[in-house]
């Protein structure tokens, strides 16, 4: 069995899952979803995020305050 199938086949309605009931008005069709979503902070992801925006921060800054020029050339030859 086909989901989200309608009687008239030209007919669209927007439904995202079978379980979405469809209000229909003259001027739009809203659709109210059967159960609501709580999001959750997965607070692992945020702390390793968080780290590693750092961690890139913190290399950007020794780029430019504390690597030698040799560094730098070296840099610049191992690329080309």
């Amino acid at each position: 069995m086909q989901p989200n199938v309608l009687s008239s086949p030209v007919m669209t309605t927007g439904v995202l899952f079978e379980g979405d009931k469809v209000q229909e008005s003259k001027s739009a069709v809203s659709i109210t979803p059967k159960e609501s979503y709580n999001r959750k902070i997965v607070w692992k992801n945020v702390i390793s995020f968080t780290y590693m925006h750092i961690a890139a921060l913190y290399g950007v800054y020794l780029i430019f305050t504390s690597a030698s020029i040799y560094t730098t050339i070296f840099g610049k030859i191992s690329k080309i």
